[in-house]
């Protein structure tokens, strides 16, 4: 898989840090807010392939800020939640998130999530671009 530009946004600070650490030295460059504000206007000033998000921030829910982020531009999401209640993973779907994972995961299931989210996305733009779209 190549390299990602990641936006983590989880306001467990000691969650995010681990996570973009072990991301980073798989490779990824990886920017992490706390909050849904700071998320926005980091994803507003940087173009991000793929934004990690926990669903309960404390000033707006992932789900709307996946929202807000696919207003500026295409990105794919994950959300990364302790919400798993299966109302919770059909939310995340169809509010746009590609995948919806319930905490704690570990570090192989992320990293098989995010290479099969963006194996997904990869092969859909390979067959929009063949269909001239």
């Amino acid at each position: 898989m190549r390299a990602l530009q990641i936006l983590l946004v989880e306001d467990h600070l000691d969650t995010a840090h681990a996570t973009a650490r072990l991301l980073q030295q798989c490779g990824h460059q990886v920017a992490v807010a706390h909050n849904a504000a700071d998320g926005l206007d980091m994803a507003a000033r940087l173009r991000f392939d793929l934004l990690l998000c926990d669903i309960g921030l404390p000033d707006r829910d992932g789900w709307q800020l996946l929202k807000d982020i696919q207003n500026l531009y295409s990105i794919v999401g994950i959300a990364i939640s302790g919400y798993g209640m299966n109302d919770d993973i059909d939310r995340s779907r169809q509010m746009g998130f590609a995948a919806h994972m319930t905490k704690p995961s570990s570090l192989q299931q992320l990293l098989r999530t995010i290479e099969d989210v963006m194996s997904r996305q990869e092969r859909r733009s390979d067959l929009q671009s063949a269909d001239g779209n």
